[in-house]
């Protein structure tokens, strides 16, 4: 639940390594920074490298995970 994750990202040492996840959840009031898709979330989310991206569909939103390098 990272309000500004661009700004979180770039507090971060270039080559540090993340796992990102997100989802498409919109009606709930607790998720900030939902995506409509998994190329949504990459823009949001720039890495440097991308090693994993991927999306689970569930019952009631799509999760969305990047793995890669800031």
């Amino acid at each position: 639940h990272i309000v500004d994750l661009r700004a979180w990202l770039a507090l971060l040492p270039r080559g540090t390594n993340v796992l990102l996840q997100s989802n498409d959840y919109f009606s709930e009031p607790t998720h900030v920074n939902c995506v409509a898709s998994l190329a949504a979330f990459e823009a949001m989310a720039p890495l440097r490298e991308v090693r994993f991206a991927g999306e689970l569909p569930t019952k009631n939103y799509t999760r969305f995970m990047l793995i890669g390098t800031v």
